[in-house]
């Protein structure tokens, strides 16, 4: 997925990741990716998962952690598998 490589691509980039957290909110958050969230061959959710954790570990600052815990909220969404 072009999204998940744009993410791995800029790991620790603020001027794209933090972008990139507030884009995965929104779009988590409209419901269009129900299917691929939905779908346990998908590793869409793991993925953002696994990046984000990255993109956080060892940061403090506070707009960054906000809009991780979005996203991370966001993923509740997917079945356990």
């Amino acid at each position: 997925d072009l999204t998940l490589k744009i993410f791995q691509d800029n790991l620790l980039n603020e001027r794209i990741t933090y972008p990139m957290l507030n884009f995965l909110d929104t779009i988590l958050s409209s419901g269009s990716l129900l299917a691929i969230l939905d779908d346990e061959n998908s590793q869409f959710p793991d993925e953002v998962f696994r990046l984000v954790n990255l993109e956080i570990k060892g940061h403090k600052k506070l707009y960054k952690i906000v809009s991780s815990i979005n996203v991370m909220c966001q993923l509740i969404q997917v079945r356990y598998r």
